[in-house]
């Protein structure tokens, strides 16, 4: 593979990570956002009881969460990867940036299923 296309596949891989940690942070994000607005409409008007949301909003929260935890083993996996290309030995011997590219894979992962699983919560919920 010539290095040109070495490059623009690694950018391209790139910016699709990028997309799913946006996504993960996002969806997780503007659905606990959305949850306590209709949370606190629902309060406010006082006609019937609040449906009980907790269990989505904290799946929502920890989604949040997991895509803050996952920038940052991006980071660590970019920093790895500069690292070799600049042979700082020193640094080289802590970890091989494959266990910081699944870790992070992981958590975009798990971030995506914890919305998935809140999103159907929540819903099922209302009835």
């Amino acid at each position: 593979m010539n290095e040109e296309l070495r490059l623009e596949t690694y950018k391209s891989l790139t910016t699709y990570a990028a997309a799913g940690l946006r996504f993960v942070l996002t969806a997780n994000g503007a659905a606990a956002i959305a949850v306590l607005t209709f949370l606190g409409h629902f309060v406010a008007a006082g006609k019937a009881p609040a449906p009980d949301l907790r269990a989505p909003l904290a799946l929502f929260v920890l989604g949040i969460f997991l895509g803050g935890v996952a920038t940052m083993t991006a980071y660590y996996t970019q920093l790895k990867i500069h690292n070799r290309l600049n042979d700082h030995s020193l640094i080289k011997q802590i970890n091989d940036h494959q266990s910081w590219f699944r870790a992070t894979l992981f958590l975009i992962a798990v971030g995506i299923l914890v919305f998935g699983i809140g999103a159907i919560w929540a819903v099922n919920s209302l009835y």
